[in-house]
């Protein structure tokens, strides 16, 4: 089922960068940009926004509803604003196996008669805003009928809201020394940057434009917040253990980032002394080697802080089906959103 919604998604990105009005004037203005906007959006991401966002509305709706998978780009294209964002402030030239827009966008660098001009990070800042404008104009222009349509967008603007304070709040966590770090802090931002903006939101959104009673609603947002923080756990470890080919991004990146994971936390708690300064050193270190990732490798699974990271997993993941059982959906789609969780997080 899954596969036939993001066939149809695919296909909906298309269709829009090729009739939507603001996109094609983008190509007017600039069709360099338009392209690479273009591609971008249609490479081999996961679609689980937009997915799920169908997925919810498909199980609650009392009947189809027209231009659902419009309303559906706009999950895609919000997605795509945060990444290309992200790639700047994490300094990440790597994303999805391919080179990040910033890196793309450098080969387009001017220089004025000072010998001052954009780089690719000035430029792409503004490319990632083009998109958040797309999503929006994808929400608002598909015309979702429902009597919940304000509500839903209300949602929307929400999510990324909460999402960008995520992201704040991350930053400056890096900022501090691991010591200084609480596990409720890793938490609450696990929940913004990830549970809220990734389930949460787009599930109890197709379920707002399906006029689903509120219970409802709050039941799917719930289940996205555990099964949000189960998958960014999930996530911090591929992004330290898995290949660059499965991860689709730098392994290096979290430590060069220095993110302060669950991962890095606890086995600074559980750590001796002598992992502590490693760790605290590692934090602090300006260009990660092999040897580096290497060593963080070790003292994670010496302390037990993988396998307390996959208890966590298992313990937000069995949280998530308490609040599953109680969810009034139609079965078949019941059913795929269970199989979609255990499956990316591999329970």
């Amino acid at each position: 089922m899954l596969k036939q919604i993001r066939k149809k998604i695919d296909k909906e990105i298309e269709i829009f960068f090729k009739k939507d009005k603001l996109a094609l004037d983008l190509a007017k203005s600039n069709f360099s940009l338009y392209k690479e906007l273009r591609k971008f959006s249609l490479s081999s991401g996961k679609r689980i926004r937009p997915s799920l966002f169908v997925l919810a509305h498909e199980g609650l709706a009392a009947k189809k509803t027209k231009n659902i998978y419009k309303t559906a780009v706009s999950f895609e294209l919000l997605h795509d604003f945060f990444l290309i964002h992200d790639d700047i402030i994490d300094r990440s030239d790597l994303r999805r196996g391919v080179p990040s827009i910033h890196k793309t966008l450098s080969c387009v660098e001017t220089k004025t008669s000072t010998g001052l001009g954009p780089n690719g990070s000035d430029l792409a800042i503004i490319a990632g805003d083009i998109l958040f404008s797309l999503a929006m104009r994808a929400f608002l222009s598909s015309k979702a009928c429902s009597k919940n349509s304000l509500r839903a967008l209300d949602k929307f603007i929400s999510c990324s809201f909460y999402t960008e304070i995520g992201e704040y709040i991350e930053m400056l966590e890096a900022t501090k020394s691991i010591e200084d770090v609480k596990k409720e802090d890793i938490y609450k931002i696990y929940e913004l940057k990830t549970a809220k903006y990734t389930f949460s939101y787009p599930l109890s959104i197709g379920a707002e434009l399906a006029s689903a009673p509120e219970k409802t609603i709050k039941g799917l947002f719930n289940y996205g917040i555990s099964v949000g923080i189960a998958f960014q756990i999930n996530d911090d470890v591929l992004g330290l253990f898995a290949n660059e080919e499965k991860s689709g991004k730098s392994s290096f990146s979290d430590l060069n980032e220095a993110k302060k994971t669950l991962l890095v936390w606890r086995a600074f708690q559980a750590g001796s002394l002598k992992d502590k300064k490693t760790i605290k050193q590692l934090l602090i270190k300006t260009k990660i080697n092999k040897q580096d990732l290497f060593t963080m490798r070790t003292i994670v699974e010496k302390t037990g802080s993988l396998a307390y990271a996959k208890k966590e997993i298992n313990r937000y993941f069995s949280k998530s089906q308490k609040f599953l059982l109680t969810l009034k959906m139609k079965e078949a789609q019941k059913r795929e959103l269970n199989l979609f969780t255990k499956r990316i997080l591999g329970v």
